[in-house]
Order: structure tokens, then C-alpha cells, then sequence
């Protein structure tokens, strides 16, 4: 991989910033969700801070994060020129644009060959940690830019169609769901057929078969319980 790359591997400084109410986001391993950056909740260093940090390393739009602590091998790309800085358990990887389709390098750190040999290269503390020059040290596929560039292309496309077809499904169960719990309701309160109805005496339920009473759950038989 180093030889893929405009720069050696880097990662953010080594020290725990001082965090101000409004500044620049400071990425840490919680901000990359789903293989995207979130700067959701993200902490923020002072602009006087990220200017020092970034004399170390600044991230830039097509640059390839990479976790190397804790949870280890979550890949996102900058596709944004949002001033940011990251902390050191995140990898700024550089491709080198003679060499190297950032999208292909995304999607080629995503996929088992390359997940495998960070988990293999990982140390185990009281957290896996994965070294800078292991990282460099990774092997990947490098194909002509012509058949990286058509690699990572055909990816997006799918993986955009994917993203649509988990969307619908999930529409489709969260619809489900809503008609059963409906479903489940009617049957519960209202019985099964053709019933004389009456308003339910609390007046939680609405209307409720006629010959049914209704009764405090411990009149019941039941006993409530908690845990130790």
C-alpha cells in the first residue's frame, strides 16, 4: 500500500486536545458510521489547535480514513472540504492519483483480503491496535486506473441500489409491524365476529364487547415482579 500513496500513512496527534464549545471537529473512531464520516456529536478543538494539529496531518476531500485502534478497520473517504482533524486511532491515507483511485482504495480496504490481514497484523492489549507501518505494509490489489476507476464506479452504483432496496424493505417491515400491532389491538379489544359493543369502562380501550368486565390486571392472578 505504501507504494500506492502521495505520503507516508499519518495519523492525529497523540495527546488529548483541550475541547471548546465551537471550534473545528476533531473525528474520532465514533465518527465513522457505516462506512461514512458523522460529525454528529462530534467534539471541537479551537482554530488556534487544529493549526498546530494540522502541521502533523490534515485530512483532504479523496483522502481514505482508516480505524487503527479499538475498533480497528472501518474505512471512510473525505468527500467533503469541511475544515476537520482527527485523533490518533484514525489513519489519513493520501492516495497517489497516478496510482491510486481513492474510491477504489475505500472499497478495496473494505473487503476480506485486506480486513483480514489488519486483524492478523493487530496487537491485542486492552484494545486491538493496528500499526502505522503495517498499514503501509498492506497488500491490496492495483490494477490499471482505467479498471480501478470502472471497479469503484460499478460499486457506487450498486451499492446505491442496495442502499434503496434495504430502504424499501425496511419500510415494508416497519409497515408490517404497524398493521399487525393494529391487527392485534382489534382482536385484543374488540373480539372476534359481530358484537354488541359498550365504551370501555376506563376509557383506554374505546368501545369493548358488552359481556366482557374489565378488571385491575391483580385481580387477576398476576404477580409483578423485578429483577435483583
Amino acid at each position: 500500500l505504501t507504494h500506492l500513496l502521495a505520503r507516508p500513512v499519518q495519523d492525529g496527534p497523540h495527546e488529548t486536545p483541550e475541547w471548546v464549545d465551537e471550534g473545528i471537529p476533531f473525528l474520532s473512531v465514533v465518527g465513522i458510521v457505516n462506512n461514512q464520516l458523522s460529525f454528529a456529536g462530534c467534539r471541537q478543538v479551537s482554530a488556534n489547535a487544529h493549526a498546530e494539529y494540522s502541521r502533523k496531518s490534515k485530512p483532504q476531500r479523496d483522502d481514505v480514513l482508516l480505524t487503527k485502534a479499538a475498533s480497528i478497520g472501518k474505512v471512510a473517504i473525505v468527500e467533503t472540504h469541511v475544515e476537520f482533524n482527527v485523533c490518533s486511532p484514525l489513519a489519513i491515507l493520501r492516495p497517489n492519483p497516478a496510482r491510486l483511485v481513492a474510491r477504489f482504495l475505500y472499497f478495496a480496504l473494505q473487503a476480506t483480503g485486506a480486513q483480514d490481514q489488519m486483524q492478523t497484523g493487530s496487537t491485542k492489549n486492552t484494545q486491538q491496535n493496528v500499526a502505522m507501518s503495517d498499514i503501509g505494509s498492506m497488500r491490496i490489489p492495483a490494477p490499471p486506473l482505467p479498471i480501478q476507476q470502472a471497479i469503484a464506479d460499478y460499486l457506487d452504483r450498486e451499492t446505491a441500489r442496495i442502499d434503496a432496496l434495504i430502504a424499501a424493505k425496511r419500510w415494508m417491515v416497519e409497515l408490517f409491524e404497524e398493521r399487525f400491532n393494529a391487527f392485534v389491538n382489534l382482536v385484543t379489544i374488540g373480539g372476534l365476529g359481530a358484537v354488541v359493543r359498550k365504551p370501555s369502562r376506563s376509557g383506554v380501550y374505546g368501545n369493548v364487547p358488552r359481556a366482557w368486565p374489565e378488571t385491575a390486571l391483580r385481580h387477576l392472578g398476576c404477580q409483578v415482579q423485578t429483577g435483583p
